[in-house]
């Protein structure tokens, strides 16, 4: 992650160490390349090529001397763009959507309290319903985890 302690880590200190020609990817974090200094070095061919697809500042301005330079390739951060990544990620936010159901936990939630207060019980399943009913419209294709609520109608909570 960038943290202070790794933000620049990559510099003109470590670059002056490394030998003439280095190759240097980050598909990591953005920042932790100081971006100046590989351009510097670039352009004095101590890095032979660079390849990026994180940048200190995101996005990266179309016209930066870095993305212009001929020894660089840069391609978008598509690190969760991949079917097992969403699937993934799908299933986790279902897990997320039942522990706060369940009074479990509110992880994942960035407006715990309020979302708390809001959620009284009966809300609970209205809402959860809405959600799910959504989710399928937007995903015929997918499963659909499903209960009867306390009123036995039918809820469906989750699509994944």
């Amino acid at each position: 992650p960038l943290l202070p302690s790794t933000k620049h880590m990559i510099n003109n200190d470590v670059l002056d160490k490394c030998k003439k020609g280095v190759r240097i990817i980050n598909c990591a974090r953005g920042g932790i390349i100081d971006e100046d200094a590989l351009l510097e070095n670039l352009n004095s061919g101590k890095v032979a090529c660079a390849a990026l697809d994180v940048f200190e500042k995101e996005p990266p301005a179309t016209d930066s001397p870095l993305l212009q330079h001929p020894n660089l390739i840069a391609t978008p951060h598509l690190g969760a763009s991949t079917a097992e990544a969403q699937t993934r990620v799908a299933k986790e936010i279902a897990e997320q959507f039942l522990a706060l159901r369940d009074g479990i936990s509110t992880f994942g939630c960035l407006n715990a309290p309020l979302l708390r207060s809001a959620l009284g019980e009966p809300s609970k399943a209205d809402l959860a319903r809405k959600l799910g009913m959504l989710l399928y419209v937007l995903e015929p294709s997918a499963s659909v985890i499903s209960v009867a609520g306390d009123d036995n109608k039918f809820v469906p909570y989750a699509v994944l």
